[in-house]
């Protein structure tokens, strides 16, 4: 039992017996007599809100605004006796829940899951206003940073312009949480140890609250992205590996400094210019088989993809229009995009005819879209996994579910491998083992 529920509890247990009595002498307005003592009720509940909720009521209840009518406006009682009931009610049962729970960081998230449920979005959205301005008071340098990072993949997250009273990025995230909270709850019970849930928790804590001090605390320090050897011990040196995004060569060289061999790399990097650098980057390695294609869907893998060759970003996502075009063939499209390369569209059950033991994929939001393409494979074979979750807010959740579904044998981690200084908790890793 944490020191905040004792004190909540019993603050609360004072408001009850207030109000009690109260209602037991029949009192139907606040007179002058009494007003002095509502006051006190009045910022007794705010207070207690405020303090347990971080926020001033609860979605939906008028309990404050109810008592402020009959203090001020002489209204009958009997509204506010029943809008605290309510909220009474709610969290007293809240608390009861979260009784439950001995360790620290499962009380701590489920508190931080009641708070979104409870809460209403435009209460969280300004709230995450407020955070935004008081990094910008911090240091503009870095508020400034953030927003140009989180604009510069809006595709993923949404647009932040608060010059321009654009906040679809906190929107976003909001609508997320309040949509899928009980998908977040699920994800944390399947993980496999405290250091994930952690890592899970403190994500959600970021999106809320820009939480940057504790998301520092979640970087990983010990192992390379990927290949976080406690997750991974079972890897031998006989792996049948597919790298999804292998980019420059960058992942499958890690690998080898953290394993002493594999049987066979199948390595796909969709942008044509970097899959040149792969290739060279890995020329003296053996049985590495090289594709420059874009790992999808069986949905989508009849289809092509324009790729603008020339773009300025490092990486490439289909999910941005500006840089990937996709059509169903060369002859759909009605005028070439000007500067973009057609590259062929795969999928892995269809690439892969042999057992495979390893995937790592970090396909620039394209994930779902592989493992549907991954499915048989997936089943058949249970390949270890480490997976980019950030790029889409329900990627957390929804790439879990997925593979939980084709194989329920899974077991689940999370890693953050972000810098310290990160403006945005991207960089995170689903593992299935």
């Amino acid at each position: 039992m944490t020191t905040e529920y004792k004190d909540t509890l019993k603050m609360l247990q004072t408001l009850t017996k207030t109000t009690d009595y109260l209602r037991k002498n029949n009192l139907k307005t606040v007179n002058a007599k009494m007003l002095p003592a509502f006051n006190q009720i009045y910022t007794g509940i705010s207070t207690l809100t405020d303090s347990f909720y971080g926020c001033a009521q609860l979605e939906g209840n008028k309990v404050l605004d109810n008592l402020k009518d009959a203090m001020d406006n002489g209204a009958a009682l009997s509204a506010f006796f029943e809008e605290f009931d309510k909220w009474n009610s709610i969290l007293s049962t809240d608390l009861e829940t979260l009784n439950g729970y001995a360790i620290k960081l499962d009380y701590d998230f489920h508190k931080l899951m009641i708070r979104i449920h409870n809460i209403s979005s435009e209460d969280l959205i300004a709230n995450l206003k407020k955070e935004l301005d008081k990094l910008k008071s911090k240091s503009e340098n870095n508020y400034k940073k953030l927003i140009e990072f989180l604009n510069s993949f809006s595709y993923y997250w949404g647009k932040l312009d608060p010059e321009k009273d654009e906040f679809e990025h906190f929107e976003t995230c909001v609508s997320e949480l309040k949509e899928h909270a009980e998908k977040y709850i699920w994800l944390y019970d399947m993980l496999a140890d405290m250091r994930s849930k952690k890592v899970l928790y403190g994500i959600i804590k970021f999106w809320i609250d820009l939480d940057f001090d504790y998301k520092n605390t979640l970087v990983e320090k010990n192992f390379d992205s990927y290949f976080d050897m406690d997750i991974l011990k079972g890897m031998s040196g006989e792996e049948v590996i597919v790298d999804c995004g292998a980019y420059t060569g960058d992942s499958i060289l890690s690998y080898l400094e953290n394993f002493t061999g594999y049987s066979k790399v199948y390595a796909y990097e969709m942008v044509p210019s970097i899959f040149e650098k792969l290739k060279e980057n890995l020329k003296d390695y053996e049985n590495i088989e090289f594709h420059n294609a874009a790992i999808s869907s069986n949905a989508m893998s009849k289809k092509k993809v324009f790729i603008n060759d020339n773009s300025k970003v490092s990486t490439i996502s289909l999910k941005d229009p500006e840089n990937a075009s996709v059509y169903d063939d060369e002859a759909s499209v009605p005028n070439k995009p000007d500067s973009k390369v057609p590259v062929e569209m795969t999928t892995i059950d269809h690439e892969i005819p042999e057992k495979i033991t390893f995937i790592k994929m970090d396909i620039e939001g394209s994930e779902t879209d592989a493992i549907k393409g991954g499915k048989n494979h997936i089943k058949i074979d249970k390949p270890k996994m480490a997976i980019a979750a950030y790029h889409k807010y329900s990627d957390l959740w929804d790439l879990a579910e997925m593979l939980n579904k084709l194989n329920s044998n899974y077991r689940f981690y999370l890693r953050y491998n972000g810098a310290s200084n990160g403006y945005m908790t991207s960089e995170y890793v689903l593992y299935a083992v």
